[in-house]
């Protein structure tokens, strides 16, 4: 089983387990392939990062609502993970946005 990541302007592909770096906002499409025919069911681990949408049983939109990292998790009816992936959602106006002290000058001894 994988994952393939649908962004507006990429699509690429992603084995059980990986991690995904992506920027705050974004949206995208997250598709199961060979999932096979068993009930599957869509979970996350810290929501306040993702907003999960089904689609449909292998299908979900997801939004990056919040910096920080977070896990999509595929359960079977016993309620075991059995697909992963993390998300590292970083914000680019934190990332770029950081003041330089200005120096300190000692005075020579």
């Amino acid at each position: 089983m994988e994952a393939h990541l649908i962004f507006s302007n990429v699509a690429f592909k992603q084995p059980d387990g990986y991690s995904v770096l992506v920027k705050k906002g974004d949206t995208f499409r997250m598709a199961l392939v060979d999932a096979g025919d068993a009930v599957l069911q869509w979970t996350t681990s810290k929501d306040p990062v993702l907003k999960v949408m089904e689609v449909d049983a292998n299908t979900v939109d997801i939004t990056t609502e919040g910096s920080g990292t977070s896990r999509v998790l595929l359960l079977n009816a016993a309620d075991t993970a059995v697909f992963r992936l993390n998300f590292d959602v970083f914000d680019p106006a934190e990332a770029t946005a950081f003041d330089v002290p200005e120096a300190v000058i000692e005075p020579n001894p």
